[in-house]
């Protein structure tokens, strides 16, 4: 429901507007200068992400093999390596792989362009909930933001699952706007998207339950009983398409719980060990993107927001942007879905606003608003803007093996051999699968053979088989690895090694010094190729 902004509010938004410079109190137009200007630097960083293109890291590899493996039907089945998805995000996956293509910028185009739209659709959102200087730095935050960044281009569904947070209230500010005898139309509008998105993003059925609150409110204060029955119409669908998006997902959905959150005797409410709350808290850094202790003053500002939006009287926007967190909340505790990490992506849009919210409400409190703003300010987005635009210049990338492989591709002799450490032979699988990569397994030297499905729920099931001796795969499950991996290798001639993500330790050492330390003691190091996240090596053995 829309409402006029209280006195004090209004106070507030032109203190902080008309004590910054003249320019300010003449002309308004710069706000929406520097909010246009924030999105597109957030669109522009996201661009950059997916044009960067790395290799495919751990996670994304997991879900990939899956989507060039299986059919239509059976990427709505049972996933390989404890992988779940919204079967939505998967068809539309499945799709692009179909009749596009393969290739990992490919895979990530959908993606991408969900973190785009979240982007644009976050612009209307802080406009319509927050004075222009509040909206500006929501805005900044959200285009900078790390963690949105890392995920924006990820083979992954969580960019979907902040762009169906977006849409979600965005729709409901939208369908709220107009008064109440306009609104119908609107809000059946509201009400037949709601469970769609439920279909691309597990976590948006807890945005829909705080939006039918949210209506539920305004037919309670509008005496309209007209939008109490499309809000409950709405509910209904909503829970029907959840019951079918659960019932497809339910295989992969049992496997993936019980390895985040335990089973059996472990699923237990744990309130009292006040994990829900650490994790609460930690979720202002990650997915929050709050670092170097601004998580304190991000978390301070959203508390404010939200006392500032109850005694307002606010009820409906209250419940729209606090009860998904309360629901998110009582699901953590309850061990039935994890707070914090990846899996809260889809608050971040709902955290930025309660900061921006926040801070807005601290500068109405202040007698000295521009310093306060301006302090805040700075505070919360230079930490996140120098990350930014450090990353522009060089792009993280968790396990980028590709230039690896293509020296490996250009360097190798007849008779040499590679060892695969075990986590590498995922994105290997992948490369080796894929048809459209520049890098791929028809450009391959080395004997390739892949290994079949493995167990549900193991995530680390073999993805490559040994083609011994010139090709070791590292395991994870034999009691002598990894020198008893070194065993099946030559004892002589040259050996590639090739290592991604972080190595496993045995015998006080990370396996990646213990096999180096093993091999160079009869044999000689001769090349090696660092990049990011992922190492290759050439040894030299001599006999042993």
């Amino acid at each position: 429901m829309t409402e006029p902004a209280a006195p004090h509010e209004e106070a507030t938004a032109a203190s902080w507007t008309q004590r910054a410079s003249l320019a300010l109190t003449v002309d308004s137009r710069l706000w929406t200068f520097v909010i246009a200007g924030a999105a597109v630097l957030g669109c522009l960083l996201r661009a950059l992400r997916w044009i960067d293109n790395p290799g495919l890291w751990l996670d994304e590899s997991f879900l990939s093999i899956n989507l060039l493996d299986k059919s239509f039907s059976g990427i709505l089945g049972q996933l390989q390596f404890l992988q779940s998805a919204p079967p939505a995000f998967l068809a539309v996956q499945k799709g692009i792989e179909t009749t596009v293509g393969n290739a990992d910028w490919e895979l990530r185009a959908f993606p991408v362009f969900a973190s785009l739209v979240s982007v644009l659709l976050f612009v209307y959102i802080a406009r319509k909930l927050l004075a222009p200087p509040a909206a500006a730095l929501a805005v900044l935050l959200f285009a900078t933001s790390e963690p949105m960044l890392l995920r924006a281009a990820d083979v992954k569904h969580y960019s979907t699952d902040v762009a169906a947070t977006t849409i979600l209230v965005a729709l409901y500010l939208w369908a709220t706007d107009v008064p109440i005898e306009h609104r119908s139309h609107r809000i059946v509008v509201l009400v037949v998207v709601a469970p769609i998105t439920v279909a691309f993003s597990f976590a948006a059925a807890f945005v829909v339950a705080a939006l039918i609150a949210a209506l539920l409110v305004c037919a309670l204060e509008a005496r309209s009983q007209q939008t109490a029955y499309i809000a409950i119409a709405g509910g209904v669908a909503a829970l029907l398409s959840f019951g079918a998006v659960y019932a497809v997902a339910a295989s992969n959905l049992k496997h993936v719980s019980a390895s985040i959150l335990g089973s059996g005797g472990d699923q237990h409410v744990s309130v009292g060990h006040l994990r829900t709350v650490k994790n609460a808290w930690w979720m202002f850094k990650d997915p929050g993107g709050f670092v170097n202790d601004t998580n304190s003053l991000a978390a301070l500002l959203a508390g404010l927001a939200v006392v500032a939006l109850w005694k307002r009287g606010s009820l409906d926007r209250f419940a729209l942007l606090v009860a998904p967190f309360a629901f998110a909340a009582v699901a953590d505790a309850a061990r039935r879905y994890p707070l914090g990490g990846r899996f809260s992506f889809f608050l971040v849009p709902l955290i930025l606003v309660l900061v921006g919210r926040g801070a807005q409400a601290l500068v109405g409190l202040s007698r000295r608003p521009l310093l306060v703003g301006a302090g805040v300010a700075l505070f919360l987005v230079g930490p996140t803007l120098a990350i930014a635009a450090y990353h522009a210049t060089k792009p993280p990338a968790r396990s980028d093996i590709k230039p690896l492989l293509s020296h490996l591709v250009r360097d190798w002799r007849p008779g040499d051999s590679l060892y695969v450490y075990p986590d590498a032979q995922y994105q290997l699988r992948y490369y080796t699968e894929c048809t459209d990569c520049a890098i791929s397994g028809k450009t391959f030297p080395w004997p390739s053979r892949l290994a079949p499905p493995g167990p549900p729920g193991d995530q680390y099931a073999r993805a490559l088989e040994s083609v011994p001796p010139t090709v070791v795969v590292g395991s994870r499950t034999d009691p002598s690895a990894p020198l008893g991996d070194l065993s099946r290798l030559p004892r002589r001639g040259r050996v590639w090694l090739l290592f991604s993500t972080d190595p496993l330790s045995h015998h006080g050492l990370d396996d990646e010094n213990l096999i180096l330390w093993t091999l160079e003691r009869k044999g000689k190091l001769l090349d090696e190729l660092r990049v990011r996240g992922a190492r290759l090596y050439l040894v030299q053995r001599n006999g042993a």
